[in-house]
């Protein structure tokens, strides 16, 4: 495991406990955007690294639509 992962583990497991513990809409907001943002930077960069120059472009941009799909589902489900 590399740095930025470990950062980014940390960050969203102690996210995952603030969500938890938090008895307020605004004790969350803060730690989980923070891991939202790092994790947005560091799975782009993860997925490319070991792709073929071929496929690079194709890796992004299909994690980014599915990100993109996902959030949709989730505001229409709500």
């Amino acid at each position: 495991m590399s740095l930025g992962s470990g950062v980014v583990s940390i960050v969203g497991t102690v996210g995952a406990a603030v969500s938890g513990a938090a008895t307020s809409p605004g004790d969350v907001p803060a730690v989980m955007g923070i891991g939202v943002g790092v994790a947005s930077v560091v799975v782009p960069m993860y997925l490319s690294e070991p792709a073929p120059k071929e496929v690079r472009g194709k890796l992004t941009s299909l994690m980014r639509q599915l990100v993109t799909v996902g959030i949709l589902v989730a505001y229409v489900a709500d």
